[in-house]
């Protein structure tokens, strides 16, 4: 279920639907908005990874 939530880059509707099918769990407009922001978070904790790898690697070979 967590890797449905935070897996890469789905928008946050097409969670709420894969969530609805696969475990049988309906969200209310609440928690849609939660799914949603947590969607963000996700992609945000992703992209700053990414950005201190690619700064460590550059960092590193200077």
């Amino acid at each position: 279920m967590l890797r449905i939530i935070f897996k890469e880059k789905a928008p946050a509707l097409v969670k709420k639907q894969q969530l609805e099918e696969a475990y049988g769990i309906r969200l209310t407009e609440d928690e849609t908005k939660e799914l949603s922001k947590m969607c963000n978070l996700s992609e945000g904790l992703y992209n700053n990874g990414f950005n201190d790898g690619t700064y460590g690697r550059t960092k590193t070979d200077l």
